[in-house]
């Protein structure tokens, strides 16, 4: 019974120290992920509306969502000009099908094991509206 008992709470004290130690990894990552935020101009006329952050096992996340009345051709002329001298490249660019209207994008620029995404929801009147999100990922999906 004592062995038992001893083998679990070895057990339990090694998954405790493995949840604190990717806990720390995450918060590690979610800081650095809000760096390159923080880092990244925004595109003139963007107004922030919100801000979240995820985290997962393998992967983390910073995404924020803007309001702005601006040509998407225009905002992606724009992230290109400001990422791409910073060794990001684009990746992919892909029309956006589902419940988002025609004409959306998704945009995507990658660096070693990070990615910002930008994307375009094509609204008709994007007052007040998250039309335009970034997000910021560590080991992206």
């Amino acid at each position: 019974m004592f062995r038992n008992s001893s083998l679990f709470t070895w057990s339990l004290l090694i998954l405790f120290a493995l949840n604190t130690a990717c806990e720390d990894e995450g918060r590690q990552t979610l800081e650095t992920l809000h760096q390159l935020a923080d880092s990244t101009p925004l595109y003139p006329g963007f107004q922030q509306l919100t801000s979240n952050d995820y985290v997962k096992t393998n992967h983390a996340l910073v995404l924020r969502c803007y309001s702005a009345r601006a040509n998407y051709a225009d905002v992606k002329s724009f992230y290109a000009q400001v990422l791409e001298p910073k060794g990001w490249r684009q990746a992919e660019e892909q029309q956006l099908g589902g419940f988002f209207a025609e004409g959306s994008v998704q945009l995507t620029f990658r660096k070693a094991n990070f990615a910002i995404v930008l994307d375009y929801a094509n609204l008709d009147d994007p007052s007040g509206k998250c039309n335009y999100s970034l997000a910021y990922y560590s080991n992206p999906p």
